[in-house]
């Protein structure tokens, strides 16, 4: 059986308040359940407010669900068990800038995932680094660059270096390509299509642009107010979708965020 990821009943509300006493619950997502296969690439759309975000934190592992399970490869992902859960899901961060350490650089930020996961010398860490940055398309120099010095095509390459320097089997991403000049997100697209196929990589994306939901993804999942409304293949919700919310996503460019 392929090793997979399993999402079972996953449910987050938040609470907000209103005045001293009173409180009022927001369901972000209900009960969302369906499984990836080894190698997809699923999208996930919807609407401001329809929980893609939040799906993509919980899967992440920076926000806890309130109910439901996430299970990979047959073992339940367990909450605050981030030792475990940073070798196998890693995350490309919607802001490269804004994720990176200004006062460090570029090379120090990639070698510290290896400090604390491998037993390797400092000669193989930082030789690894370097493959790593060749592997998505940035010089040897870029090691000793700092954020602030690099283009936000070379920020977001940096933001997928360190996401497959462990080879994690899941990889997760919020609105990472989007605010990317047209060309760049090409680039990056082709990229990551590259790096799925040579690595077997699952990927699971939130995106507000129909242009990279239909390049890149196998599925689709679309969510509204925090319910799942449709799951299937990107050509069966492209050609005949069950839902007109799916149907104006896709097709007029309205996936706002």
């Amino acid at each position: 059986m392929n090793n997979h990821l399993h999402i079972h009943n996953l449910t987050k509300y938040y609470v907000k308040q209103l005045g001293w006493l009173k409180q009022q619950r927001i369901c972000a997502l209900d009960a969302i359940s369906f499984t990836v296969k080894q190698g997809e690439t699923i999208a996930v759309i919807g609407e401001t407010g329809s929980g893609k975000s939040t799906l993509i934190k919980l899967i992440a592992g920076i926000e806890t669900p309130h109910a439901g399970t996430i299970t990979l490869n047959g073992l339940q992902l367990k909450p605050y068990d981030y030792a475990s859960r940073c070798c196998h899901i890693r995350m490309i961060f919607q802001d490269g800038l804004a994720s990176l350490d200004p006062q460090r650089t570029i090379g120090q930020q990639l070698l510290e995932p290896l400090w604390f996961n491998t037993r390797w010398t400092v000669t193989e860490q930082r030789e690894y680094v370097l493959n790593t940055l060749q592997k998505v398309g940035l010089l040897p120099e870029h090691f000793d660059f700092y954020p602030h010095m690099l283009a936000s095509g070379q920020l977001a390459r940096v933001s997928i270096a360190r996401a497959i320097l462990l080879n994690p089997q899941v990889i997760v991403a919020d609105e990472a390509l989007g605010a990317l000049d047209p060309s760049i997100r090409a680039q990056i697209i082709n990229l990551l299509i590259d790096l799925k196929e040579e690595m077997g990589v699952t990927l699971v994306f939130a995106s507000h642009s129909p242009e990279i939901v239909r390049h890149l993804a196998d599925k689709i999942l679309v969510l509204h107010h925090g319910k799942m409304i449709e799951f299937d293949t990107t050509t069966t919700l492209i050609t005949n979708p069950q839902q007109s919310l799916t149907r104006s996503l896709l097709h007029t460019g309205n996936l706002t965020i």
